[in-house]
């Protein structure tokens, strides 16, 4: 599911598809949306920054707030993880079971 000006993107073979029931009835994970603008910012990283990217992000879809990730400031669904000298900023919905990614930038411009 595609939000207008959001597309899914698949970081090369990383799937997103993480909303089947597990067996024993357990909570289906979360959707992650990348916005255009992020998929961008991802592909401009150096790879190795980009590899850790790829697997951070696809933990999101199981545990939407891992340990080390900082819910920033003013903002009740904005969080931010690190990676390195990059930061990947994100929204978490709980009721629709939602994790935007919004940016994937180097530390000096995520916050502007």
């Amino acid at each position: 599911m595609c939000v207008p000006g959001k597309r899914s993107h698949d970081f090369r073979g990383l799937s997103f598809a993480h909303e089947q029931v597990r067996p024993g009835g357990s909570v289906p994970d979360y959707r992650i949306l990348i916005a255009t603008s992020a998929a961008r910012e991802y592909d401009g990283l150096p790879e190795f920054i980009r590899r850790r990217a790829r697997d951070i992000i696809d933990g999101l879809a199981k545990v939407p707030r891992p340990r080390g990730t900082a819910k920033l400031k003013g903002s009740n669904d904005l969080f931010r993880i690190r990676i390195g000298d990059y930061r990947v900023i994100y929204r978490v919905s709980d009721r629709e079971r939602l994790v935007d990614v919004i940016h994937i930038r180097h530390r000096r411009d995520a916050y502007d």
